[in-house]
């Protein structure tokens, strides 16, 4: 059994970050205001996404690094204080700022269709 270390709490606040980056994004893309986009406008958002997700994570690993400096305590389980901190900042904020870019990309999709279709 893999024991939780450092590497291993980023592996899986990596993938944890993606999974739900991924699920929150075609939850986004079928709601009723972006139901309507065609293939080409989710492609666009799927791109802008998954090229923030990168800087996303590393924003999410440097807001984990300031994390632990208010979670950390000195005693037995400071390791695995670490690693879980690590682990779940870098799920959940990985996540959430990829989601916000597809968010604002679908946004100002919607945006820039409906001004041209009232422009016609």
């Amino acid at each position: 059994m893999p024991t939780l270390n450092i590497v291993t709490a980023l592996l899986v606040g990596v993938f944890a970050a993606a999974v739900w980056a991924i699920i929150a994004i075609r939850r986004l893309l079928r709601s009723k205001g972006f139901a309507h986009f065609t293939k080409r406008q989710r492609l666009i958002v799927w791109y802008l996404a998954a090229i923030s997700f990168l800087p996303s994570l590393f924003v999410a690993l440097l807001g984990a690094t300031a994390l632990t400096h208010v979670t950390l305590q000195p005693g037995p389980s400071v390791s695995l204080v670490l690693n879980v901190t690590v682990a779940l900042e870098l799920g959940f904020f990985g996540a959430a700022l990829t989601l916000g870019v597809g968010f604002l990309t679908a946004t100002v999709l919607r945006a820039i269709s409906s001004r041209h279709e009232s422009a016609v």
